[in-house]
């Protein structure tokens, strides 16, 4: 496991990446979800990068590691060409990607804008418009960008307190204590609440689904089965009909259900297993 940066000079910044695996293997690109950082791949990244593959994930411009830059532009194509630009400093004529949530709208922008270039995508538990209670129910974790918490154990009290990333793992714990900052009065996260904020207000004015017709490449939809519970109820990111609508569009796509959650999926077994088959 290595960390480093690759450089954006268009953007003035640079996007924090840890690679896995042989330098010298197929490259897969691992896209974080809205408001996460690279850390959430850790675990699966290791066993995929067990098949020989060379697997980086990326801190996302405003996430983690990464800084927005001097005019942050949101987006799924902002970011998309941040992956296309990551494909060429990391030597990649092709690669797969692997996105959760966002990322997986991101990676979908990407097989449509560069098809020579994009093997294939695994699209974790986002593909069109979610159900209204599942968007609903990850508000809280957006919550906590932004806020100043007296300690570290305060804040990921706090995070726990959301239900959502239960079962509670140490995994996550690390994902959420790498992206802690001392500041006045205490710790804050480092992803900027601002960026967070304009991607969110670009998926409410936009329909991923338009991206639909433009993935040719080989896609793996992980659709998560259990519903993630909020204000509004119960809801799921991928409702089945949405699955099965793109399988009519998308000519070269197959799904896999998994008995996890919107982010649960990140420790699923079964999830593991079958991106990994699909990348190998």
């Amino acid at each position: 496991m290595v960390s480093f940066r690759i450089p954006l000079p268009a953007r003035g910044t640079d996007l924090a990446a840890t690679s896995y695996g042989p330098d010298g293997g197929p490259l897969v690109l691992c896209i974080p979800g809205i408001s996460a950082t690279r850390r959430t791949f850790e675990r699966v990244a290791g066993a995929w990068a067990g098949r020989g593959l060379r697997v980086v994930a990326l801190d996302l411009r405003g996430r983690g590691e990464s800084p927005p830059g001097r005019l942050y532009t949101a987006g799924w194509d902002a970011h998309a060409e941040d992956v296309a630009h990551a494909m060429e400093v990391l030597g990649a004529r092709r690669a797969q990607l692997v996105g959760h949530s966002m990322g997986a709208y991101v990676a979908m922008a990407a097989a449509g804008r560069w098809p020579h270039r994009v093997a294939a995508v695994a699209l974790l538990d986002a593909l069109g418009v979610p159900e209204a209670a599942a968007a609903a129910a990850v508000r809280p974790a957006l919550a906590t960008l932004g806020v100043v918490y007296p300690s570290e154990a305060e804040y990921l009290r706090a995070v726990r307190a959301t239900g959502l990333f239960e079962p509670w793992s140490a995994p996550w714990e690390a994902h959420f204590r790498a992206d802690l900052v001392p500041t006045a009065g205490g710790v804050g996260r480092r992803t900027s609440a601002g960026a967070v904020e304009a991607d969110r207000a670009f998926l409410e004015a936009h329909d991923p689904r338009a991206l639909w017709p433009r993935v040719r490449c080989p896609a793996l939809v992980v659709r998560c089965t259990a519903p993630l519970a909020g204000p509004l109820g119960e809801g799921l990111f991928i409702p089945e009909s949405e699955a099965r609508a793109f399988c009519a569009v998308a000519p070269s796509a197959e799904v896999l259900a998994v008995p996890s959650h919107h982010y649960s999926v990140l420790d699923d077994p079964a999830a593991e297993l079958g991106v990994g088959r699909f990348l190998s």
